[in-house]
């Protein structure tokens, strides 16, 4: 590369007699396709990026650097407007194309020249107008009644000017203001600079540098290069350079594409806005800049000529950084999106939506096949995919609460968005098979925690020049959640550049495993991942599992298990034997003999036939479902299986106080019998996915079986493999905990349930919360005063749910949320925060009256209106 002032050469790689012997034979081959080209390819320029209505740079120009107007600038440009510019473009096009032409090469640097009396009319002039400005006296745009100093005045195309015309300028200034003119520091420090390409174009372009970045060395400085958008001139942009530059502590660069204004050839295809990417970046490298501190950035489609771009230097091994906005797949999927509706806000009722999704789909046939002969097809879906998730970021206009979106791009059609989405719906259905994950998937996963979603400010919305979110500036986008109010597009950007830049992965090879990855990232693995068990014996077990699922939806990755399918009628002597006792007591002979022994033995009795095979159809139906998202204790872990629940539940549901109370002992005895076996089942679970690299993070029970063998399971996971993984992997994975939502305290399932917890140790219990509804204040000093031992006792204001299943109390209590006045027993702070917090999260919490007879429910609901107390029958 050659340096002369700001003026950068990139120099052409010279061709052997061979290649130019062959470039000439093959001429008669490229001509159709320079015919197709001709016809379509710049026609499709214009409407792509418009370089002809592009703003103009004037020759006096007032420039934004900041929200403060004592902070604009005014560039005196000095480089020539070419005559006959589209002319000159393509001649330069075509000697670019074809080869050289000797009478246009000389030309293709237009100079002020000292001896030609116009160029120094024209040099005195702007020296004039200088004068007027520091007077105050300038009538120039956006100057009338403005006074400047020479820290608000920048020289710009000085590189254009002749010897003698420079030393004449620089002479003219010294003797009106001396070497104030020229010595005085300027308030923002912005460089004018012309690059030439290896293939003869020049591109006008301007670098803003951070504080004391000029005085690094050029390996350690950050560098962010800003393609623009469509009808866009990089001296419009200033002011965002500035901001870049000053937040990030690095150096801002933007440029006109070749034909963009004073930017001199002519862009045919997306190969030449790429081209003229790839030799900015080619000159940073040259002057001594590592490809990992430089990062692409550009919105719409100077965000689709950046992933373009940094997916080819990626190719060549250069893992440049890489910042999309608001653009979109490819070009026909722009064109589709912007007919067809936002499929969010579409009046799926109207014929107007599928007339226009009709002709969406007729324009896409017959764009397509034309921009790919033309070169133009833009597939960013490919270049974003080919560049790794560590060293890209992308944002767009979202707002799902107001129906807002970007306006131009379609949010669920042509948006990149689109595609991240639908990988990260492919992950979280991997993670909720229990199937591990590569390095890159676990990187979107990571990735995806930080939102990418804006909406327009209010100022914005409120502007009457406002046409729709995708024509702000990034500063007027804001978070559309989960940040302060003044938290821009722009903030965001530079905070997850920082990250990138901080976390060095430039140096990442494609090797590692992913652990390495996340050690390497220093990553304390936070996305929350409950393992969720329930049990088919509980009548509100279930239900529970449902609304926890919903509230924490949008909080944690919902692991989902394979049900038993058609294995749920797999037979054991448990199993056998209660199919022939519930048949045998169909009759009413063997009824009382079979029943009358088995209370006379203490064992619970036969449920009635009907019953029995109504509750193993609810299984059966329950379990032709491919996935659940929880454990059954009882059919994922006890051996008994189906039979034990259908018989618990027909029990529950047919039979008298004195059977259930029985059942429920014999239950009892049955958990501690299987005891060990849940330990050793659950803590399997826990360590294949660690292993996997998708560990859990909570024990959530919905259900009271075996608590002391789920704690034994969690304390050895914690105490035991936890570490030694940890340690063996260089991983950071968090400890379990267990979280416990209690029956109600009318239902027959909670004493049972209080009983097992007493049992447990202190070692137990301090792995333990407690999530229960409400209760008397004696019951809560009995069961969960200060000496209980438990990690924490979080108490939920109550509401009868719409799950219940008497349609007389849904109607009567569905609508109104009730609030009784309990208090959280007591609490024990956490490191790691909860899913389910203390004050819950939770509008409906689980207290559904199961058990209790048709005139009790209307009794308790009652009593939770008025804070009455109640006598159950």
């Amino acid at each position: 590369m050659k340096i002369k002032h700001n003026y950068y050469s990139l120099e052409k790689d010279k061709k052997s007699f061979w290649e130019h012997l062959w470039d000439t034979i093959t001429i008669p081959i490229k001509i159709p396709g320079w015919i197709i080209s001709f016809l379509f390819a710049r026609n499709i320029t214009h409407i792509a990026l418009n370089p002809s209505n592009a703003p103009q740079q004037r020759d006096i120009h007032l420039t934004k650097t900041s929200t403060n107007p004592e902070q604009d600038i005014v560039v005196i440009n000095f480089k020539p407007r070419t005559p006959y510019k589209w002319f000159n473009d393509v001649l330069i096009k075509l000697t670019n194309t074809l080869t050289a032409l000797p009478f246009i090469t000389p030309d293709l640097r237009s100079r002020l020249q000292f001896d030609k009396t116009r160029d120094k009319k024209h040099i005195d002039w702007l020296l004039n107008e200088v004068d007027e400005l520091l007077k105050g006296n300038s009538t120039q745009k956006h100057c009338k009644n403005k006074t400047f100093d020479w820290s608000r005045i920048h020289f710009k195309g000085l590189e254009f000017l002749d010897t003698k015309m420079r030393g004449y300028l620089f002479e003219q200034l010294h003797e009106k203001y001396g070497p104030e003119a020229y010595q005085t520091p300027r308030r923002t420090n912005i460089e004018f600079f012309t690059l030439k390409t290896a293939d003869g174009s020049e591109l006008d372009s301007a670098q803003v540098n951070g504080p004391d970045e000029c005085n690094k060395p050029m390996s350690e400085r950050k560098f962010v290069l800003t393609c623009i958008a469509r009808d866009q001139n990089f001296i419009s942009w200033i002011k965002d350079l500035n901001y870049t530059a000053t937040k990030l502590g690095a150096t801002a660069i933007s440029f006109n594409y070749r034909g963009v204004d004073l930017s001199r050839g002519m862009v045919w295809t997306e190969n030449n806005m790429v081209d003229d990417v790839m030799a900015q970046v080619q000159r940073l490298i040259f002057l001594g800049a590592k490809p990992e501190n430089i990062c692409l950035d550009g919105m719409c489609l100077g965000g689709a000529v950046a992933t373009l771009a940094a997916a080819k230097l990626h190719k060549m091994a250069m893992r440049v950084k890489l910042n999309n906005e608001r653009s979109f797949r490819s070009l026909p999927l722009l064109v589709f999106g912007f007919i067809v509706p936002e499929l969010q806000t579409a009046n799926w009722w109207s014929p107007l939506t599928y007339a226009r999704i009709l002709v969406a789909g007729l324009v896409y046939a017959i764009l397509a096949p034309i921009v790919w002969l033309a070169a133009w097809g833009v597939d960013v879906e490919k270049a974003w995919d080919s560049i790794p998730t560590q060293d890209k970021i992308y944002s767009l206009v979202r707002d799902d609460q107001n129906h807002l979106y970007d306006g131009m791009v379609n949010d669920r059609v042509s948006s990149l968005a689109a595609v991240v989405d639908a990988k990260i719906r492919v992950i979280k259905e991997k993670l909720s098979k229990g199937e591990s994950l590569t390095g890159e998937e676990l990187e979107i996963l990571k990735d995806s925690q930080n939102s990418p979603n804006f909406k327009p400010s209010s100022a914005a919305l409120g502007n009457p020049n406002f046409i729709c979110s995708h024509f702000i500036s990034r500063q007027d986008l804001v978070a559309e959640l989960g940040h302060r109010p003044e938290y821009t597009n722009h903030d965001y950007f530079l905070d997850r550049l920082k990250e990138k830049f901080a976390f060095g992965l430039g140096n990442r090879t494609t090797d590692e495993t992913p652990s390495q990855a996340l050690s390497q990232m220093g990553l304390l693995y936070q996305i929350e991942r409950p393992l969720i068990v329930a049990s088919s014996t509980e009548l509100q077990s279930i239900n529970k599992v449902k609304k926890i699922t919903e509230e924490i939806k949008g909080k944690a990755i919902i692991t989902h298990y394979p049900t038993r399918g058609e294995h749920i009628k797999s037979y054991s002597v448990n199993a056998i034997a209660i199919r022939i006792g519930v048949w045998l007591t169909s009759f009413h002979f063997f009824n009382g003999l079979i029943n009358g022994f088995m209370r006379a033995c203490g064992y619970p009795t036969f449920p009635v036939y009907k019953g029995f095979w109504d509750e193993m159809a609810i299984l059966e139906q329950k379990e032709q479902q491919k996935w659940r998202p929880y454990v059954d204790i009882l059919l994922d872990v006890y051996p008994s299986g189906s039979e034990f629940s259908a018989f618990y539940n027909a029990t529950q549901k047919h039979s008298s106080s004195e059977d259930i109370h029985t059942i429920l002992t014999y239950r009892g005895d049955t958990e501690e019998k299987y005891s060990k076996l849940v330990k050793e089942k659950i803590i399997k679970r826990l360590c294949n996915a660690a292993i996997k690299h998708v560990p859990y993070t909570q024990l959530i029970l919905t259900q009271g079986l075996s608590v002391n063998g789920l704690c034994d399971a969690v304390i050895e996971y914690n105490n035991v493999f936890l570490p030694a993984f940890n340690k063996e992997n260089d991983t950071d994975y968090p400890l379990v905990d267990i979280q416990l939502f209690l029956p109600e305290p009318s239902s027959f399932e909670f004493l049972p349930c209080l009983s097992s917890l007493d049992e447990l140790s202190i070692e137990q219990k301090q792995c333990m919360e407690i999530y229960t509804g409400s209760m008397t204040d004696s019951n809560r000093e009995a069961y969960f005063g200060p000496d209980s031992g438990f990690k924490s006792i979080h108490i939920i204001a109550p509401r009868v749910e719409s799950a219940a299943k008497e349609q007389p109390v849904v109607n009567q209590s569905d609508t109104t949320v009730l609030t009784p006045k309990v208090q959280i027993v007591r609490k024990i702070s956490l490191k790691r925060g909860h899913l389910l917090p203390s004050q819950s999260i939770f509008k409906n919490p689980f207290d559904r009256c199961g058990g209790m007879s048709e005139m009790d429910k209307c009794k308790y609901t009652d009593a939770q209106q008025t804070g009455a107390s109640i006598q159950f029958s």
